[in-house]
């Protein structure tokens, strides 16, 4: 009984997604007059379901507060990052064929990405990149920032969030040139999103993002343990030197006696 009660409330929920995913009416956006409306209510109350804390409460008006969370899951879903809800971007949030994606956003979302703790471990082939290692969100999150630097100019920089499901590798500089990329692995590889579909990454890109995940996944090498130190044995002073063997003095000829005078014959 209780098996099927549970059945049909999923059955309700994912029909009811499917629902709200149907029921685009307009696009969403920051105006001079605030939007309002219960499409802006369903929205927040998707996001937040997500994970997507950064929106409050689900008042009906669409302010700063929810464009943010837009902002940061069309970020991570390959749409331009506008806050303009439009018809593809809604229904990719209420599709429920993406819900743990989503969950992992937002997740992640709630980030601070400048409280990273430098340390000074060195990985990589040939050792191309100084790693920053972050403390986990919440025992949910680990992130690895990866770079490495050239005469004071950032060469590659790579992010890595890891969740136990899945991984997240976001590339925001390549030789000088500050942009964002957002790499997924899955089973066949790495993959980015381009308006919420998949589009298999860069085969070249392949080794380096495997080995940043694996990294990631594992955490930093524990570090070596201190050498013990070599114990060097105090100077001893030097011995005495053992006394010398008595001497037996020479006989005093006063003290010796005279031998007896012959006898005469």
């Amino acid at each position: 009984m209780k098996k099927r009660i549970f059945a049909v409330v999923v059955f309700l929920l994912v029909n009811g997604l499917f629902a709200q995913a149907q029921n685009f009416s307009r696009v969403i956006e920051i105006k001079k007059n605030r939007m309002h409306g219960a499409d802006v209510t369903s929205l927040q109350n998707r996001l937040l379901s997500l994970g997507f804390k950064q929106v409050g409460k689900a008042d009906g008006w669409y302010g700063p507060l929810t464009e943010g969370a837009v902002r940061t899951a069309q970020h991570f879903l390959g749409f331009p990052r506008n806050g303009k809800v439009t018809r593809p971007f809604w229904t990719v949030v209420f599709d429920p064929g993406q819900e743990a994606l989503l969950k992992s956003i937002g997740v992640i979302s709630g980030y601070n990405q400048n409280a990273f703790k430098l340390t000074s471990n060195r990985i990589g082939t040939n050792g191309d990149f100084d790693d920053i290692v972050a403390s986990s969100l919440n025992g949910e999150v680990k992130t690895v920032l990866f770079q490495h630097v050239n005469d004071g100019l950032i060469i590659f920089r790579f992010r890595v969030y890891y969740l136990p499901d899945r991984t997240f590798v976001v590339q925001d500089v390549y030789y000088g040139d500050y942009r964002i990329r957002i790499y997924l692995k899955n089973a066949r590889g790495f993959f980015e999103l381009k308006n919420g579909a998949p589009v298999q990454a860069d085969p070249a890109l392949e080794g380096i993002l495997n080995r940043l995940a694996e990294y990631a996944a594992a955490g930093p090498p524990a570090p070596a343990a201190p050498a013990a130190p070599t114990v060097v044995p105090a100077a001893q002073p030097p011995a005495a030197p053992a006394p010398a063997a008595p001497v037996p003095a020479a006989p005093d000829p006063a003290a010796v006696p005279a031998a007896p005078a012959a006898a005469a014959p």
